[in-house]
């Protein structure tokens, strides 16, 4: 992620709809699990650890998190440093069978991250019978300057994730989309920016050498609400079935015991 979308997402992680509605389904799921007070939660590619600050408040839970920058590290707060370390998801910094369960939240689709390798390395630092919780975001063709900012290189299918899980030895639980409602608003949006941008380039309106910048901008608190409402219906329904589409995939899986 380039290093100034650190303190922007520090920002928008406490009040922009998405981030607070993705939480809140991974907050569904992390209970649908029925971890054990006390267990042991990883955190892979953990950024500014707003999901670890919300899921340790929420659960009885043991928090621990990495991330590859050091941008995020400067965001930690001195007492959750003891939990927090800088390390690559390739090369996970743990011990094997360490963890009841490991989450990560838009992390295992970055360019810096070798897909396979993470997957391995999850399931190697989970406990037998450990889950694996991984939200990735959806369809390569939804690619834009987002994706740049955050340094995110291919995007994942349902069947591409679960063969990702499947193929490090996880057995798959559940996949399904997330962002169904909104979504053909925001590949509208997506694909707006795309041909815009393709037009300046094409006219030599172009920004260089500036960084590429990510979809957060700020909204009108009556827009905000409303988007947040309409996802956080659609977690209630997400509890239930799974959604066929949407813009970004979660996949459940968990270690065999034997």
């Amino acid at each position: 992620m380039e290093q100034a979308e650190y303190s922007t997402l520090q920002d928008y992680e406490r009040w922009y709809w998405w981030y607070r509605a993705q939480r809140a389904a991974l907050l569904d799921v992390m209970r649908s699990l029925q971890l054990p007070a006390g267990a042991r939660l990883l955190d892979v590619g953990c950024g500014t650890g707003s999901c670890l600050r919300m899921l340790s408040e929420e659960m009885e839970l043991q928090d621990f998190g990495f991330d590859y920058s050091p941008h995020a590290a400067e965001l930690w707060s001195r007492e959750e440093c003891g939990r927090r370390s800088l390390g690559s998801a390739n090369e996970i910094p743990f011990a094997n069978n360490t963890f009841d369960a490991v989450i990560t939240v838009d992390v295992i689709y970055c360019y810096e991250v070798d897909p396979p390798t993470a997957a391995a390395e999850i399931a190697r630092v989970l406990k037998p019978g450990g889950k694996a919780v991984v939200i990735v975001p959806a369809y390569q063709w939804l690619r834009s300057t987002h994706d740049d900012a955050v340094h995110g290189g291919h995007r994942f299918t349902r069947s591409r994730l679960r063969q990702l899980l499947e193929f490090a030895g996880l057995t798959v639980t559940r996949t399904t989309h997330l962002s169904t409602a909104l979504f053909p608003a925001i590949a509208a949006v997506r694909l707006l920016r795309r041909l815009q941008r393709v037009e300046a380039n094409g006219n030599g309106n172009g920004n260089g050498h500036a960084p590429p910048p990510s979809d957060l901008r700020p909204l009108p608190g009556w827009v905000n609400r409303g988007l947040l409402g309409v996802a956080l219906t659609e977690n209630l329904v997400a509890r239930y079935i799974d959604l066929p589409f949407g813009s970004s995939v979660l996949g459940i899986a968990e270690k065999p015991a034997n």
